[in-house]
C-alpha cells in the first residue's frame, strides 16, 4: 500500500479499500510505503482506525519525508516493523489550520476540538511505540524534524535501511491412484 503526496479523503478512502482487502488475504505482514507531507487530520483520523482493525501486522516505510499526519501514520505500524530509509526524515509538529473569515468564537471551538485530537494522538503514539509521556509536549510546538539515526535512537523506527521484499512460493502435488474402473452412478437417468 502506498501513501504518496497529500493526505485527503479520497486517498484515506482508497488507502482503507486496500488495507482492509489485504488484510483478508493471511499475509504475514502488509507493507505501507509513506512519502507525504501530510495533510487533514479527519482522512488521517480514518486511516489510523482503519490500521487499528487489521489483523495482519503492518510494516511502516519512511521512503523520503514522513511529516505532519504522515509522521503520525508511520508511528502505527507494528512493533519491529517500522523502517526508515537512511535518509529520509520525521516531522512532528501540533496540528494547523487554516483560519478563513469565521467569527473568533468558531475559530477557538475549532482549535479546542482539534487541540484534543492532537494530544490524544500523541498520547496513543507514546503509548504504541513505547516513548516517555509528554515526549511531543517537551518537543514544543514548533516544527520537529527528526532523522533516521534520531527516530532509531528514540524508537520510533525500528530499523535504518532498505527493506527489500522477498516472497517465496511453495506449491504441493500428489496423486491419487484410482481403480480401473468406471466411476458411475445408481441414479442415473437412461438415455
Amino acid at each position: 500500500v502506498k501513501v504518496f503526496g497529500e493526505i485527503t479523503l479520497a486517498s484515506a478512502s482508497e488507502f482503507q479499500s486496500s488495507l482492509l482487502s489485504l488484510d483478508k488475504k493471511y499475509l504475514d505482514f502488509i507493507p505501507i510505503v509513506i512519502n507525504s507531507t501530510g495533510g487533514e487530520v479527519d482522512a488521517l483520523m480514518m486511516m489510523i482506525a482503519c490500521m487499528e482493525q487489521c489483523v495482519t501486522p503492518l510494516c511502516t516505510v519512511c521512503a523520503g519525508l514522513c511529516a505532519s499526519s504522515a509522521a503520525v501514520l508511520f508511528c502505527f505500524g507494528s512493533d519491529n516493523l517500522r523502517f526508515m530509509y537512511p535518509n529520509s526524515h520525521l516531522m512532528f509538529h501540533e496540528f494547523s489550520m487554516a483560519c478563513s473569515e469565521s467569527k473568533g468564537c468558531d475559530i477557538r471551538a475549532t482549535h479546542s476540538h482539534y487541540s484534543k485530537i492532537d494530544k490524544l494522538l500523541n498520547k496513543k503514539i507514546e503509548k504504541h511505540v513505547g516513548l516517555p509521556n509528554n515526549f511531543f509536549e517537551d518537543m514544543g510546538h514548533v516544527d520537529s524534524f527528526l532523522s533516521a539515526k534520531d527516530a532509531l535512537k528514540h524508537g520510533i523506527c525500528t530499523f535504518v535501511g532498505y527493506p527489500s521484499l522477498r516472497i517465496e512460493c511453495t506449491f504441493k502435488m500428489s496423486l491419487d491412484l484410482k481403480k480401473g474402473v468406471r466411476q458411475e452412478s445408481e441414479n442415473r437417468p437412461n438415455k
